[in-house]
Order: C-alpha cells, then structure tokens, then sequence
C-alpha cells in the first residue's frame, strides 16, 4: 500500500515500491498555475518551471546536463493549472544522485538577470510556436469564459516582458510553501530511499503559507449551457464535445471511471462508434479536469468534413 511520512519542515513524501521493475520515478509536485494566478501573473507558474532549471545549471556552474547524462538521469517538468510536477527517473542504483538534484528545485533563485532574460526569450520562442490555439484551448476558453483558467498556461509574450529577476525572486518563497508541495516516489528504489529524500528536503528552509485549495471559479454559463455551440474559422475540421459536471453528487473517483468506461480503449463505445465501426476518425484526445467544486469530461477529434454531424 502507499505510505507516507512528513520531512522536519513538515513537507509530505509519499511512497510506493514496485519491486517488478528496474527504475524508479520521483515527483515534485507544486501546487501553483493558472488557477492561482491573478491577471498580472499570468504566466508566473510556467516562467518558474522553466527557470528553475536554468538556476540548478547555475548553481552547479553549468554541469547540471553534465551530470544527468553520466547518471543516466531523466528529469522534466510540466505546468499544468492547477499545479506543476517536476519529475526525475532513472535505474535503481542511482536514486541518491536523482534525490540530490530533485530536491534543488527548492532552492533559492541565486540565478543571473542574463540567464533570466535568456530564459524568458526561450519561453517567448515556445509561445510562438503554439501560436495557433488548438481546438482544446479554443474550448477551455469558451469553456471557462470570464475566469482564470481560460487564460494561457504560458502567458503572453508581453506578460513576459514585464518580469525581472527581481520579482521572481519575490515571489518563489510564496510559490513554493510546505503545506503547497509534496514528493511522490514509485518504482523500484532502494530500502530507505524515502528516509534519505526526507533527510534532504529537511534542510531547505520553506515559507509556510495558505494552503490552496482546489476550487475552481465557476464560469457563469456552466451547468447550464443549453447546449451551446461555438463556431470558428480553421483550415480543418475539428470538433471539441464536452459535457459539465458539478461537485458535489459526484466524487472524483466516479468522473475518472465515468471517463475510463466511455472514452478510454478501444473497448470504449465512443471508440467503437466513432472508430471502429464507422471509421470517421482514427483516434480522439479525451478530456478529464477536476476540481473540488467542477469537473469537465469531453473528447476532440479532427474528422472529414462531410462527415461532421454524423460524428456528432
């Protein structure tokens, strides 16, 4: 079963062994997005992400990459809204080292105004690339009309300008609070990984804060849509259904089976109607977002032109 302990500086580890296996995974999770973001700071949780790992290179005077690949290391990190997830793998023997360097994350910001400002043009560069909104960002958008997630995870280029080192460092230590974080170690790792993580992250002196919940602003027009549909111009045809769900009456264990039953395999009825027995589109993204208070379940697919509404 999972188990969990608390470090010194009262951060939760959580913990489950797969002895069947030869790597391990340890995540960071950090309660901070859109979804916690007001207008001025959109943006500020994916700018962190990115430069978080610009200040460990710098804290290990450029050798971060360096050590990685001679430990034979992955380590990436996600912005989602609601949270961010850093994440290190790696075989067995290596834990400590991945421990070491995950644990960085929570260091202080010590980086460059240079390296800052290098940084924020690669993330200005990425925002160019996916400068044309997909069909699921045009849906969030409509979906949570007048409320902080319809707003970009990575901000806007002019959002971005406005930042300096300064009002980073500012603002690390309320992003990055005791009761806001937590570790989660899976696979297989050695006897007593989480007491040496444990040991790590004790030492790094944490901020304590509010603690933020998972509640959604709800959107004006949501439960009662009266079946809305949004039109927009594109040189293909994609279509984005989703359906909303108000909490409580349903727990969130029920939404994700709910999802897993209609959407997911290829056993799934949707994947059978729209796939294999029709054969109007090959696969289709699923959509499940949960809140405490909301909950979003849909699908999105490009399909034929001709055959639009009989997909629908």
């Amino acid at each position: 079963m999972e188990k969990k302990i608390v470090t010194q500086n009262e951060v939760d580890i959580y913990y489950y062994k797969n002895p069947n296996i030869s790597s391990f995974a340890i995540s960071l999770f950090v309660k901070y997005g859109v979804l916690y973001e007001n207008a001025n700071e959109n943006g500020l949780a994916h700018l962190f992400e990115h430069s978080v790992f610009r200040n460990m290179n710098f804290i290990l005077d450029g050798k971060l990459y360096d050590i990685l690949d001679s430990f034979g290391l992955y380590f990436n990190a996600v912005t989602y809204t609601d949270y961010i997830e850093f994440k290190i793998t790696g075989a067995s023997k290596h834990f400590n080292k991945a421990a070491e360097l995950i644990s960085m994350v929570l260091s202080p910001i010590i980086l460059s105004a240079k390296e800052f400002d290098t940084e924020k043009k690669r993330i200005k560069a990425e925002i160019l690339e996916d400068s044309a909104p997909s069909i699921s960002d045009i849906a969030d958008s409509t979906i949570f009309e007048g409320t902080p997630l319809s707003r970009p995870i990575c901000g806007k280029p002019y959002q971005i300008n406005r930042y300096c080192i300064t009002n980073l460092r500012k603002a690390v230590p309320d992003i990055i609070t005791s009761e806001n974080i937590f570790f989660y170690i899976g696979g297989n790792f050695p006897k007593n990984s989480e007491n040496y993580l444990s040991n790590i992250v004790s030492k790094y002196h944490l901020k304590q804060g509010n603690i933020r919940n998972n509640i959604a602003v709800v959107p004006e027009k949501f439960g009662n849509r009266n079946c809305t549909i949004t039109l927009k111009n594109s040189p293909q045809t994609s279509v984005s259904l989703t359906f909303d769900i108000k909490n409580p009456g349903f727990s969130k264990e029920e939404i994700f089976i709910l999802d897993d039953i209609i959407f997911s395999g290829a056993g799934s009825p949707m994947y059978r109607e729209l796939s294999e027995n029709t054969g109007m589109v090959y696969s289709f993204d699923s959509t499940s977002v949960c809140y405490d208070n909301i909950s979003i379940l849909g699908i999105s697919y490009d399909v034929r032109a001709d055959k639009l509404l009989s997909s629908i």
